[in-house]
């Protein structure tokens, strides 16, 4: 979501900045290893196809603390177009679907499981995000 986009309501007393972090963490972490056979490295091409907002400086601060280049972004505007423009042959480095679409892009072969131990945020996310069906399978997340 920009910085101009709708509030955002909360049950918790929690910042719309803290919520759009954590969200992103999943959805990055999610979806951090591509599902083309290649490992999504860090690289000064890297591409992140995702929802546009999430290309405010503020979820890839680390990123480009690290590799002083900012990553490239091509938005979707919802899941279905996403899945079929992997599909249909764009490999992007990382793809951010949302948690309760994760099976579906699993199941099409477009996402793999990701060694969790190498997301130095993964023990932010809310637990309840870690339950979601699909999220977690046999294990592997």
């Amino acid at each position: 979501m920009s910085e101009a986009g709708t509030s955002m309501r909360t049950m918790a007393p929690l910042s719309r900045r803290d919520l759009l972090g954590k969200a992103a963490a999943l959805g990055i972490g999610v979806a951090s290893i591509s599902g083309f056979g290649r490992l999504a490295v860090a690289a000064p091409n890297l591409t992140s196809f995702t929802w546009s907002g999430y290309d405010a400086k503020q979820f890839h601060e680390a990123y480009l603390a690290k590799y002083k280049v900012e990553p490239s972004f091509s938005f979707f505007s919802d899941e279905e177009e996403a899945l079929q423009k992997v599909r249909g042959g764009f490999h992007p480095d990382v793809i951010h679907p949302c948690v309760n679409t994760v099976g579906r892009f699993r199941d099409a072969k477009v996402i793999k499981p990701i060694d969790t131990s190498r997301l130095t945020a993964w023990d932010k996310i809310f637990p309840a995000l870690k339950q979601v069906r699909d999220v977690e399978v046999d294990g592997r997340v």
